[in-house]
């Protein structure tokens, strides 16, 4: 595919995700942050672990082999899903940065951390992963543009206000095409940044994706991402999302 785009001439974008790997998770399940399992199958692993090196390892090989020219990274949380939610518990890789950020003994039980304390320090944990990543990035493909999926299920979520994430990112992402968050996003975002909206293919929720959305978007400048489900044997888009393809191809003829 990625000589395919080189032919082309056209820009690729690739895919890392980084709150979850099943391999590693099955491997390594020391690495999960505590209480993780509760909110997913696989549970999610700690940016604190060992886990954050590897991830940066794997970039880097990737990017000296196929130096693309943007990447994707998905699942950028903390435990959950629902960040802004999820409370931090103690683990053997918890202790130290805890103690950095807060300046005190990272307590046993988890009611017994402050909610400041846990925002501060899901704050705190993502924006040490998110500079890793960037490093391992621009070190070795300088010209590689990166943003982060995470997802955002309502504007102005408090562990995201202001974070290096947010500010720092090449392009800000909404996997949805909500007004309520696509207007904040496009409210926060620093000169130079893109912002890419999701029109069509989220499964999980109502409502989240419309692809009659794309001409008001489109004038404002946004750039399109969706998901169309290849399906089996011959991964043809699902035909549930038959009227909906047909809307974003009508919309790409009518770009140009």
């Amino acid at each position: 595919l990625y000589e395919m785009s080189r032919d082309a001439k056209m820009p690729f974008v690739s895919y890392f995700c980084v709150g979850a790997d099943l391999t590693v998770a099955a491997h390594r399940p020391h690495w999960l942050v505590p209480g993780s399992l509760q909110n997913s199958h696989h549970g999610f692993l700690a940016p604190e672990s060992p886990w954050t090196d590897l991830l940066c390892e794997r970039i880097s090989e990737f990017l000296g082999m196929y130096p693309v020219e943007w990447l994707l990274f998905d699942w950028f949380v903390y435990g959950s899903l629902h960040v802004d939610d999820f409370r931090v518990r103690r683990a053997w890789f918890s202790e130290k940065p805890f103690r950095e950020i807060t300046g005190r003994t990272m307590p046993e039980k988890a009611e017994e951390i402050s909610a400041e304390e846990n925002l501060l320090y899901k704050r705190e944990m993502l924006a040490r992963q998110f500079r890793a990543i960037r490093k391992a990035v621009k070190s070795v493909s300088p010209g590689t543009k990166i943003m982060f999926n995470v997802p955002y299920w309502k504007p102005a979520e408090a562990v995201w206000k202001d974070h290096p994430m947010l500010l720092q990112s090449d392009a800000l992402f909404a996997e949805c095409s909500r007004e309520d968050v696509v207007e904040w996003l496009l409210s926060v975002r620093q000169p130079g940044q893109r912002v890419m909206t999701t029109i069509i293919g989220r499964v999980d929720s109502k409502g989240e994706c419309d692809p009659e959305t794309w001409r008001k978007w489109h004038e404002r400048g946004l750039d399109f991402f969706g998901y169309a489900w290849g399906t089996p044997p011959d991964f043809r888009p699902h035909p549930d999302y038959k009227r909906q393809l047909q809307i974003v191809r009508r919309a790409f003829r009518a770009i140009g």
